[in-house]
């Protein structure tokens, strides 16, 4: 048995296997022995028929399932004596296979491909000042949380008449051009917050409204967004952008929030008994824990910026044809070859901040332990019960979580999770990282702004 290594690219090789028959023959013919005795042939008692029968009907068979072995073996040792570091599987190369003849077997030459991993080195420009985005929390924001709990722990009542904080319940019934009813028009049971209507003279005719009342409005200037009007119309959002004329809305219900006063009574239901003693003491205590929140928050979008980064700068080469190739083989049989161009960019994406992992881990001598594991895994188990109000000790934590690494899926989540984590500190540490406070709604511009492609 001999393994060349032919030509290759910075991306490929080529290993041509020279099989002589000494390499298979007496595994070939001991299987054909026992396939001899076990399997039953027409007209013949058991391991009787002639070895000649089974070699014609059973022999090319055999050889193929023995040389697989041989091939899949030795190609394995090859790539492991010779510090290969490859992707995906060898591809047997079609044009050359196999030489060889199967009638009267002796010598086989089989070609295989292999795909390379790329070196390369992960540097990032640690001069550059880099911004981590936090919600700043001025006043405003904490009047305006304030207000969403005394709204939150407010009184729901039904008046007679509407006016502008109100909340209609209602059915919308769509109209012809001479605002008559449309017979199989559009017809949904929905709601509007008077509050939010822009409009002024859609927000003046909901004002001083009755149960029972019937008006004519345009369904557009009652609704946020082209969404929100799909939604409150039952509709999709194409639909929506067709729809022309007026709706009637009937008033089935009136709902009013009146908030509760911002009291110690307030205080009191919302952090627990005199666990504060004045509206500064309850703003300071809600606001550590919007700190803490926004702290994580702040974390995770600049992660996933510089993730975004580091692939686009390091950007290791791939062998791009090779891989499709592979893919293609060992995907599913419905995996058409258009499919897959489509899939590849985000494999690709994938693929290179696995190697970027795997690099920084070297560099940096990153190992992570059973131990890492384990807790990782007591400490999520222990904040599912904290959701419930269950402390656990380690003693009850500990076998908990050594059964639940037992789960591969399970296993498998947690260290990536970690790795990441990891390696994202060892990139950070080379950095010039700087807070920049925007405002919530800048934050949110922010987060949705990299939702697009992002590989999480």
């Amino acid at each position: 048995m001999q393994i060349t290594q032919q030509n290759s690219s910075d991306q490929t090789i080529t290993l041509a296997l020279t099989i002589e028959s000494t390499d298979y023959k007496a595994k070939w013919e001991a299987s054909l022995r026992d396939y001899r005795k076990r399997v039953p042939m027409p007209g013949f008692r058991p391991g009787h028929a002639p070895a000649a029968l089974i070699l014609k009907k059973y022999g090319k068979g055999l050889l193929a399932d023995q040389l697989n072995d041989l091939i899949n073996h030795s190609l394995n040792d090859y790539l492991v004596q010779n510090k290969v570091a490859y992707l995906g599987n060898p591809l047997p190369i079609r044009t050359s296979y196999p030489e060889g003849n199967w009638d009267q077997p002796d010598m086989f030459r089989f070609e295989y491909e292999v795909g390379l991993a790329p070196q390369f080195s992960v540097r990032l420009d640690g001069q550059k000042k880099r911004p981590r985005y936090r919600i700043s929390i001025d006043d405003q924001f904490m009047n305006d949380r304030v207000q969403d709990l005394a709204r939150r722990y407010g009184k729901l009542s039904e008046p007679a008449t509407s006016e502008d904080k109100d909340m209609l319940i209602g059915t919308f019934i769509q109209l012809d051009a001479a605002d008559q009813i449309m017979p199989g028009g559009i017809m949904n049971d929905s709601t509007i917050s008077i509050e939010y209507i822009k409009d002024g003279a859609a927000h003046r005719q909901l004002i001083g409204l009755e149960v029972g009342a019937e008006i004519v409005v345009d369904p557009h200037k009652v609704s946020q967004s082209h969404d929100d009007l799909g939604r409150m119309l039952g509709i999709t959002h194409a639909q929506v952008h067709h729809l022309h004329g007026n709706f009637m809305f009937r008033v089935k219900e009136i709902k009013r929030l009146t908030p509760t006063e911002v009291d110690q009574a307030l205080f009191d239901r919302v952090l627990g008994k005199d666990a504060v003693a004045d509206l500064d003491g309850f703003k300071a205590r809600i606001s550590a824990d919007f700190e803490r929140r926004f702290e994580r928050d702040a974390d995770h979008l600049f992660n996933r910026h510089l993730v975004e980064e580091v692939i686009d700068t390091v950007h290791p080469p791939l062998p791009d044809e090779f891989l499709k190739r592979w893919m293609l083989a060992s995907g599913s049989e419905d995996t058409s070859a258009e499919e897959l161009e489509h899939q590849y960019p985000q494999y690709a994406r994938a693929l290179r901040w696995q190697l970027i992992e795997q690099q920084v881990m070297a560099d940096n001598k990153i190992q992570i332990k059973e131990a890492d594991l384990i807790d990782h895994a007591k400490a999520s188990i222990a904040s599912q019960y904290a959701q419930y109000g269950i402390p656990m000790t380690d003693e009850q934590l500990e076998p908990l979580a050594i059964d639940a690494l037992k789960n591969e899926k399970d296993r498998k989540e947690i260290i990536e999770v970690l790795v990441e984590g990891r390696v994202l500190d060892a990139l950070r540490k080379e950095l010039n990282i700087e807070d920049v406070y925007v405002s919530h709604e800048e934050f949110g511009k922010r987060v949705n702004e990299g939702n697009h492609h992002h590989h999480h």
